[in-house]
C-alpha cells in the first residue's frame, strides 16, 4: 500500500482499470452515482429511463432493467413510491391498526 496509493492517486479511476487489465491485475473502479450516469456502456445499451414523477411534476431519469430480454422486456410499471406513501398497507401487515398510524404521526414517528 506503500507504493500503491501514492500511484493511484494520480491516476483517473478510467486509467487504472485500463493499466489493470493490460497487466493482468484484479482493479476495477467503484463508481459513484455520477460515475453511473456518464458511463457510455450504460448510455450505449439505453440502462436509463425516464419516469413522470408526479411530486415534482417532472420527468426524472432514473435505472432501468439490469439486463434485457427478448421476450419479456422490462417496462417502469410506476414511479418509486413517495416517502411513506405505503405506510398504511406495511403496517397493516405488521398488525397495527389505521389509528395507530394516527398516534405514531402526531407524535413525529413516522
Amino acid at each position: 500500500m506503500e507504493i500503491f496509493t501514492p500511484f493511484a492517486m494520480r491516476q483517473t479511476k478510467a486509467e487504472l482499470f485500463t493499466k489493470g487489465k493490460e497487466y493482468r491485475l484484479p482493479l476495477c473502479p467503484i463508481n459513484t452515482p455520477a460515475d453511473l450516469a456518464v458511463n457510455p456502456q450504460l448510455r450505449a445499451r439505453d440502462y436509463f429511463t425516464v419516469v413522470q414523477h408526479g411530486s415534482l411534476g417532472r420527468p426524472l431519469e432514473m435505472p432501468g432493467a439490469p439486463f434485457k430480454m427478448s421476450e419479456t422486456p422490462w417496462r417502469v410499471q410506476r414511479p418509486a413510491p413517495g416517502l411513506g406513501e405505503h405506510n398504511n398497507e406495511i403496517f397493516g401487515e405488521l398488525g397495527l391498526a389505521p389509528n395507530d398510524l394516527v398516534h405514531l404521526r402526531a407524535g413525529g414517528v413516522i
